[in-house]
């Protein structure tokens, strides 16, 4: 939802000047964004309108009715077909968007269409499933009633789950460090190798860092630190790629060194958690609309824009998120406790592999 957001004030920051030509012949355009994931169980479609008016943009962006339809014109639905057969279909119900924060364009009770699937609640069965992996899903939109109703359309594979390949899949702890080598490869390299799914172009890769920060022995904060490891582009949307991103561990403690400020007299420990590998997924119209909006270093600054939307603008598409938990071994334990670069910010681990209950001692990185 907030990627939808921000792409929706992105492309009318830039389709609009601060003063216009009050002798331009008014044109008002649907607005429409849209990112379908399988794994979301409440779906939210942007259904706006571009404005013109006399004076400063931003003052009319500030008023709901610039850019928002009286929601009783506006009817649409979301349809599934498979094959050239409709098989499902929600109505979008209107509602507020929570939790937006303030900014340029009207955000006070801003609106979205939204429907719910898997509906566990829903009479029908088949309306308590999610989205369904190889169907095309369908947009309709119409504003207004009679001879002036205006048709608004759009359509998108989904983006699915997909598998990823050993070893990454079934180690159980990852291993960003080896204590056990020569001090030129003391920080491996770990390959996370996946095959792209289809509809699939653009591949994020981001480590979600976690740990917990404690101040006394009752008083403690989660914390999370993200990492943007790389970015993947599939050559098409067949699904036929195979993909790779390398993760350097000597650039994962480097970031966390670099990211995490010393143990102060107010902190007294940080104990480590499993690390979230996180590739988020952007179906290929979604890809090519980030691909066109990308900032333009060449010399020729005029570009074409791009949208999926028969009649209006914007782009509906799909996404999907897949994330994978890994323990780090006890080589990327002591690196972090006791390492060069992390040494000094406290971190332990509470794992009671080594707590020394077996017999023998703690580990010097243990904490309790």
């Amino acid at each position: 939802m907030l990627l939808t957001l921000l792409v929706l004030s992105g492309w009318m920051c830039n389709s609009c000047s601060t003063e216009f030509d009050v002798n331009a012949p008014y044109r008002s355009e649907t607005v429409i964004y849209g990112l379908l994931s399988q794994k979301d169980t409440t779906h939210n479609i942007l259904i706006r309108k571009s404005f013109l008016g006399e004076g400063n943009a931003y003052d009319y962006a500030a008023i709901a009715d610039s850019s928002e339809y009286d929601t009783t014109t506006v009817h649409a639905v979301i349809e599934e077909w498979f094959d050239g057969t409709k098989t499902r279909s929600w109505k979008l119900d209107p509602g507020a968007i929570a939790h937006r924060e303030g900014g340029d364009f009207y955000s006070d009770g801003a609106i979205s269409y939204r429907f719910t699937a898997p509906d566990l609640n829903h009479p029908d069965p088949a309306y308590r499933e999610p989205l369904h992996e190889g169907a095309t899903f369908k947009l309709v939109v119409r504003i207004g009633e009679g001879a002036n109703q205006k048709k608004v359309t759009a359509e998108s594979p989904l983006v699915t789950d997909f598998d990823l390949q050993s070893p990454f899949s079934i180690i159980p702890k990852i291993g960003l460090a080896n204590l056990q080598s020569s001090a030129n490869n003391l920080y491996p390299s770990v390959a996370i190798k996946w095959q792209a799914p289809s509809y699939a172009r653009r591949f994020e890769i981001n480590i979600a860092f976690r740990y917990v920060e404690y101040y006394s022995a009752t008083d403690s904060l989660e914390k999370e630190l993200n990492w943007k490891a790389g970015s993947k582009v599939s050559d098409n949307a067949s699904g036929s790629d195979n993909m790779e991103q390398i993760i350097d561990g000597r650039l994962f403690y480097e970031f966390i060194a670099n990211n995490i400020p010393a143990l102060s007299d107010h902190i007294t420990k940080r104990v480590i958690r499993p690390v979230d590998f996180i590739l988020t997924v952007a179906g290929n119209d979604l890809h090519i609309y980030m691909e066109v909006n990308e900032p333009n270093t060449g010399i020729v600054q005029e570009r074409p824009g791009y949208t999926n939307i028969q009649g209006g603008r914007g782009i509906f598409s799909s996404r999907f998120v897949k994330t994978i938990s890994k323990s780090l071994n006890r080589s990327s334990i002591v690196e972090l406790a006791e390492g060069q670069y992390t040494g000094a910010l406290g971190f332990c681990s509470d794992d009671i592999t080594y707590s020394g209950l077996g017999g023998g001692s703690p580990e010097s990185f243990y904490c309790d």
